[in-house]
């Protein structure tokens, strides 16, 4: 009894074997024939409208954070070593071109032109007493007065009385133009910003003390990505918007820096 228990074991396991390849095989279910299949992959009929594909243009539309700045903006410096005397211009404050806003002391400056005019008058002496000479030389060389040394020495004086004029002439010159560089003038009409002198100051040559620019041109300073720069051209016109302003407005783009940042 023993074997044959583990016979019927042994038959019992096989057949179940043989059942679950059949099963795992697909033998138990229900062929779909060819026929059939073409049949039902054929499309049916579509009832609704057939509309033309075609391609169109579309806006994208992109943004660039930027900073407005004047068109024409002028920052006046010192061309003088001077102390400041007088500021009459606070920030924001409009001026007018070629209106006084602030003095530095001129008293040195006065005193040099004041010397350069005197020096100016004694070279205009000389040269009016030089003139006197030559003509007096030119009546007695007709008459054999004097010897050709004489009137050579004389047209040498001459010569240099009327050089020294002209020197102190430009001495003048340029000591009217150094003085007014203490008198300092707007360049032109606009709003003052950035005031950086006050009363009591010693400012140098070179030395910004304050900047003016025209509030009725305004442009856009924007940073936008190398592809799109490629796409601007000048004269093109943008939309634009100021959300501190909650403005909006069209802006032409005059011009192009062909420059990237480092990074």
């Amino acid at each position: 009894m023993r074997v044959f228990r583990h016979i019927l074991f042994s038959l019992l396991m096989a057949g179940g074997i043989a059942v679950l390849m059949l099963a795992l095989s697909g033998y138990f279910k229900t062929k779909i024939s060819s026929s059939s299949g073409t049949a039902t992959a054929t499309p049916k009929p579509f009832a609704g409208q057939v509309a033309e594909v075609r391609s169109v243009p579309w806006q994208r539309f992109e943004t660039a954070v930027g900073t407005i700045r004047a068109v024409q903006e002028s920052a006046v410096a010192s061309k003088i070593l001077a102390r400041v005397m007088e500021v009459k211009i606070k920030a924001g404050q409009p001026v007018t071109k070629d209106e006084v806003l602030v003095r530095l002391d001129d008293s040195d400056l006065t005193a040099r032109l004041k010397q350069a005019e005197a020096a100016a008058a004694s070279a205009m002496a000389a040269r009016e007493k030089s003139n006197i000479d030559m003509i007096r030389a030119e009546n007695l060389r007709k008459s054999q007065a004097i010897s050709e040394a004489e009137y050579d020495a004389i047209t040498r004086e001459g010569k240099g009385a009327k050089a020294e004029e002209e020197r102190t002439k430009q001495l003048v010159n340029e000591a009217t133009i150094i003085l007014s560089y203490a008198t300092i003038r707007a360049p032109m009409s606009g709003i003052v910003i950035d005031k950086r002198v006050e009363v009591g100051d010693t400012v140098i040559p070179g030395q910004v003390l304050f900047t003016v620019y025209d509030s009725t041109r305004m442009q856009l300073l924007a940073s936008v990505r190398e592809s799109m720069a490629l796409m601007l051209k000048v004269g093109q016109i943008i939309p634009t918007r100021l959300d501190a302003l909650n403005y909006t407005c069209d802006a032409a783009v005059t011009e192009i820096v062909p420059e990237a940042q480092a990074s």
